[in-house]
């Protein structure tokens, strides 16, 4: 009899009662054969998960190759486990995880970078217009050049996807400068008139909005509007136009609002419907007086309207049978706003009529 020094001693013990000494080594060697070649393929299984999950950390995907090796049928009590790698979730987990870092962090540098661009610009032209060395008009044309600059390479950079969204930045600095720019040619050195400058201001508000539809970027057709309603405030004269000032808030609330249908921003709406509260209540507690209650029923009729109007549209056009909470919030608002300014208005003068 002849004991094998191996796991298996036991089995070749037994075997040896039956079959010669030459038949039990050949079985046996086929049955180490079996298992070796079971290892071979677990292990080169485990190299091509842990390859595999390499490529996903790196952003390439690849597909686990193939082994040669033919299935080998298992042996009932001689099953080999596959080496464990790791939770197939981690590696996910991680590059999710990176991503988001990546995206926060890239955000806010682009954030921090046009505001210290923004302040370094102002501190050399404080320097250059304290000691002279640029004229009035050479400051306001620095600044629509910068806005200008800022603009096309925003707009160079949006073509790009990688770079779409640190672009975005760029555009709204540019934006902010031209506002500014305009601003300071009208009311600081008085180089254009009111009209000239609101002409201007809303050639850059539509220029913003055109920019946010071309990208389909809420965020800067949001700050395009943001801009429009400034305008109003930002060149007042400090007289009462109220005609001029409700027409304008009007064709801005429905430009604004046909580009949140058309491209789907849920949150423009909004907006626009706060902007135009803060803008009104502005002129309310300055001007107001129970002589102008017509126009002002009508303005605040037609504004109701069109923000009733806006969910619906987007509805329709987008082929949504239920309403998102932002419209929902909008609907809410409007109505609120609409009727509780009626009746503040109204009942100073038909208070029995009310109730």
């Amino acid at each position: 009899m002849v004991v094998l020094k191996t796991p298996n001693c036991a089995l070749t013990v037994l075997l040896s009662f039956v079959w010669p000494r030459s038949v039990i080594s050949h079985r046996v060697h086929i049955v180490y054969k079996m298992i070796i070649e079971q290892e071979i393929l677990g292990i080169k299984q485990a190299l091509a998960e842990i390859g595999s999950r390499v490529s996903r950390l790196e952003g390439r995907t690849i597909s686990p190759p193939r082994s040669n090796l033919a299935e080998v049928p298992t042996l009932g009590v001689l099953s080999p486990q596959t080496p464990s790698v790791g939770d197939a979730s981690t590696p996910d987990t991680v590059s999710s995880s990176a991503k988001i870092e990546s995206a926060v962090t890239g955000k806010w540098f682009a954030v921090i970078g046009i505001i210290a661009l923004i302040f370094g610009v102002s501190i050399f032209l404080k320097f250059a217009f304290e000691n002279n060395l640029i004229g009035v008009t050479g400051r306001v044309m620095l600044g629509l050049g910068a806005g200008l600059v800022l603009l096309v390479v925003g707009d160079y950079l949006a073509r790009r996807e990688s770079y779409r969204a640190y672009s975005f930045y760029l555009t709204g600095g540019g934006l902010a400068l031209l506002y500014l720019s305009i601003y300071a040619a009208f009311n600081f050195y008085q180089l254009i008139g009111q009209y000239g400058a609101f002409g201007f201001m809303i050639l850059v508000t539509a220029a913003g909005a055109a920019l946010a539809l071309r990208w389909g970027s809420e965020k800067l057709a949001g700050l395009a509007l943001i801009g429009g309603f400034l305008t109003p405030l930002l060149l007042s004269t400090g007289t009462n136009q109220y005609t001029s000032l409700f027409t304008y808030l009007l064709i801005l609330d429905l430009g604004f609002l046909a580009i949140s249908a058309g491209r789907r921003f849920t949150q423009l709406s909004l907006l626009a419907l706060i902007g135009t509260g803060f803008v009104f209540s502005s002129w309310y507690f300055r001007f107001y007086q129970p002589l102008f209650l017509g126009p002002t029923m009508l303005f605040l009729t037609l504004a109701f309207l069109v923000f009733l109007i806006a969910p619906t549209l987007r509805s329709l056009i987008s082929r949504q049978t239920i309403a998102g909470s932002s419209d929902s919030v909008l609907a809410a608002l409007n109505a609120a706003a609409y009727f509780g300014l009626s009746y503040h208005l109204l009942i100073a003068l038909y208070e029995p009529y009310l109730g």
